[in-house]
């Protein structure tokens, strides 16, 4: 069954998935936006490179790339 409420984000649809997890199409109920939500399948291990990946990500700032806001583990 999938949830229609993470915390304050409303999951809107199912976008896709893979290896790591899947992605919902979500909306931020107290700032009114819409946007891609991943919700990651991971052992341990794998969380310190998730880490490295968010913060990588996060330090991209281009038109064809898609931002980064947040990473919650």
């Amino acid at each position: 069954m999938l949830l229609n409420k993470l915390g304050k984000y409303e999951i809107i649809e199912w976008l896709g998935g893979g290896r790591f997890g899947d992605v919902f199409l979500a909306r931020d109920t107290i700032l009114e936006t819409n946007f891609a939500l991943k919700i990651a399948r991971m052992r341990k291990e794998e969380i310190a490179m998730l880490k490295d990946e968010a913060k990588l990500l996060a330090s991209l700032n281009h038109l064809n790339i898609v931002r980064f806001y947040n990473i919650d583990i």
